[in-house]
């Protein structure tokens, strides 16, 4: 009887242990098929817009036409003529090297890093040691009050994003190691010492190396942002340009009204000498004829 009743209570836990595990392994699932449909629904948008997709045609394509590569431009028109149009984005390749599809949230933090890269003006790649979540919630909060966002990327589709990317690919040897990135769309109408302030916030904290950059759609290294921050605001150098170009033409307005004040002035003191002469010569002439003054 003992040992069936210890067989029995043995049963009953083995069974509820199963139970037990059945219901977390549910849960778990419920869990991740929600996340990955967030992932899936959020990979096409960045803040709320789309991401447009613009495929481009390629000066070297491979043999499976699954990626592009745009060194260099033959010249300075190719480049302004992008100005105008969104930037452009090499095809992605559907599969990884072992025949596998792409994870939905690897696809959505490429799109996200892609977003960042290529739609903010401003971006400062940064190289990071052991930062842990309650130093990037104070810069977060800092950089926030600047107008500028943190994002800790994950190395292998930030340098996947980097290095199918045609305007920005030469950025790729600063992708080493941990890396974030700190972006901001914010003009320097709105804030003329944007890039002095996030500098000056780099630098203060001891995790951080500046390693590069972008601004507009210019590629800087770190002695590029030093240069940067040592320059005046827009509106000062605009004000600097136009007082420049006003100066030839004020100066010519000066010395025209000056000669004539001056030609003016000479007239007016060679009149009264002459007056003053003739008096005096007029006075002798009475004082040496006594007819004249009987």
């Amino acid at each position: 009887m003992i040992m069936k009743h210890i067989a029995s209570t043995r049963g009953l836990e083995i069974f509820r242990n199963f139970r037990l595990t059945l219901i977390y392994s549910f849960v778990n699932f419920i869990i991740y098929f929600l996340l990955g449909f967030k992932c899936i629904f959020r990979q096409k948008t960045f803040n709320g817009t789309p991401l447009p997709v613009v495929r481009s045609s390629s000066s070297k394509t491979s043999a499976n036409n699954q990626s592009t590569y745009i060194n260099s431009f033959n010249s300075t028109s190719e480049i302004l003529t992008l100005k105008n149009i969104p930037p452009p984005k090499a095809p992605q390749k559907k599969k990884t090297k072992h025949g596998n599809n792409f994870k939905s949230l690897a696809v959505y933090h490429y799109n996200l890093y892609y977003a960042q890269l290529h739609f903010n003006r401003l971006v400062f790649i940064v190289q990071h040691n052991n930062l842990n979540i309650q130093e990037q919630i104070i810069l977060r909060r800092e950089l926030k009050q600047k107008g500028a966002v943190l994002t800790v990327t994950r190395g292998s589709i930030f340098g996947a994003v980097v290095r199918q990317s045609i305007l920005y690919s030469n950025l790729l040897p600063l992708v080493v190691g941990p890396t974030c990135m700190i972006g901001s769309n914010v003009t320097d109408e709105e804030n003329p010492k944007l890039v002095a302030d996030i500098f000056n916030i780099i630098n203060k904290n001891k995790k951080f190396i500046l390693v590069g950059g972008k601004m507009d759609r210019s590629l800087l290294n770190l002695e590029g942002f030093q240069n940067v921050t040592k320059l005046p605001g827009l509106k000062h150098l605009q004000s600097e340009l136009i007082g420049l170009l006003n100066s030839p033409g004020s100066r010519v307005v000066e010395l025209l009204n000056n000669n004539p004040q001056n030609l003016i002035f000479t007239l007016d003191t060679h009149k009264n000498n002459f007056g003053t002469q003739n008096s005096g010569e007029k006075s002798r002439s009475d004082q040496d004829d006594p007819l004249r003054n009987k």
